[in-house]
């Protein structure tokens, strides 16, 4: 639409969608679901917990502590089972975080100062061990602003098998979540939904095998053949 509004004509515009190697995300995410216990041990995730997963820098615009609040005030509603924030990531908001949390598990040893939520500090992860997080996980939540502008975390995530949560604020809301699920999307900063879209994923998540085929479509691969196809398309112009 955006292209549109600048003039550029329908005809001349070609799909090329973002995204990840999704098959390496995919395989990865398949031969370590065997150590998922491990891992939530390892992190000091109860096994019965439900974990959210927050992944990137730990700064302002991507509003980590929305996630935070959401789940301090759903565990007032006391269900079934405990509920836990997974943070990967580093950056200017860790102590802030830190200190609204109740640390179950920080790679740094800092201590917390919050009752509740429950919360892991495991720092940055490269793209090899973050498969790990996407395994330990329950649910991915980004609740990030406008300058998100795309947030390939959910293509990593969802490739994993991972369902996800995203502001309405974020670039690939529309692509990825809303033709999965409506209701796991939310208007950003209003913790009020976002509890909503919490409990819509406990309650009822999308199965992992729908979340890999929507964002096969999303690959590399089809990037690839789309820059190819626009490339054919120009030597065949120029020669005519």
């Amino acid at each position: 639409s955006f292209y549109l509004s600048q003039g550029v004509s329908e005809e001349r515009m070609i799909s090329a969608p973002h995204g990840v190697d999704n098959r390496r995300f995919a395989e990865q995410a398949r031969s370590m679901q065997g150590q998922r216990r491990a891992f939530r041990k390892a992190w000091h995730i109860p096994e019965n917990a439900f974990c959210f997963l927050f992944l990137g820098k730990l700064i302002t615009k991507k509003r980590p502590s929305d996630l935070v609040r959401a789940v301090k005030e759903l565990e007032k509603q006391n269900f079934d089972r405990p509920l836990h924030i997974l943070f990967v990531g580093t950056g200017e908001l860790a102590h802030e975080l830190r200190q609204s949390c109740k640390i179950s598990f920080d790679y740094e040893n800092q201590v917390g100062g919050g009752e509740a939520p429950n919360a892991s500090f495991v720092g940055f992860l490269n793209q090899t061990d973050v498969s790990q997080a996407y395994v330990a996980a329950d649910c991915l939540v980004l609740p990030s602003e406008a300058t998100e502008t795309w947030g390939l975390v959910v293509n990593e995530a969802m490739a994993s098998g991972l369902p996800c949560i995203v502001s309405d604020a974020c670039g690939c809301v529309e692509d990825l979540v809303l033709p999965i699920c409506p209701q796991l999307s939310y208007p950003i900063g209003d913790i009020h939904r976002l509890q909503d879209a919490m409990k819509k994923v406990m309650t009822c998540p999308p199965p992992s095998k729908i979340l890999r085929q929507h964002v096969d479509d999303y690959s590399l691969l089809r990037t690839v053949e789309a820059v190819e196809h626009a490339y054919n398309e120009a030597i065949i112009r120029t020669a005519a």
